[in-house]
């Protein structure tokens, strides 16, 4: 997706010359239309959250967990985001990468929660204010389920 990004990016920044491309030259006849360059303006604003959160990663030798939970937490409101956008295509793409977001933090959430509540700038109201945003309803369940993870945590920390 970087990739894809500041491909986009770039051929954005060009937009007004390709069409004075196609008046040079004759044998250029794949000229994007009005609507096409719409929908790569789209996707490059909604790639770009994947391309910073990829820099924050990518550009540290050894990303902490507290920063990684927040970057998770962007990716996660852009996709919610995106789920609205009219666009089939983006719609479908997203939903893809939706489920598999579910799946993976389904997989690492304790210990991203656990981090988050021990870092001192955040404590318990980050993961407060993401879960009221992304879950709503299952807010509780997981605030409970959060609770007996620290608690377990410090139990642990103590015995050691």
């Amino acid at each position: 997706m970087e990739f894809t990004y500041l491909m986009l990016q770039m051929a954005l920044l060009y937009r007004k010359v390709f069409p004075k491309l196609a008046k040079k030259k004759s044998n250029y006849k794949c000229l994007p239309n009005d609507e096409e360059w719409d929908k790569a303006r789209d996707l490059c604003e909604k790639l770009k959250t994947f391309f910073d959160v990829t820099k924050v990663f990518s550009g540290n030798k050894y990303p902490t967990t507290n920063v990684y939970f927040s970057k998770v937490y962007d990716i996660r409101l852009a996709l919610d985001d995106w789920l609205f956008y009219s666009g089939l295509m983006i719609k479908t793409m997203v939903k893809k990468m939706f489920d598999k977001w579910e799946k993976y933090y389904d997989t690492i959430n304790g210990i991203m929660e656990v981090a988050c509540v021990l870092d001192p700038r955040y404590k318990l109201n980050m993961l407060e204010c993401c879960y009221t945003t992304i879950y709503d309803l299952m807010f509780e369940t997981r605030w409970i389920r959060l609770t007996i993870l620290v608690m377990l945590y410090f139990m642990i920390s103590i015995k050691v």
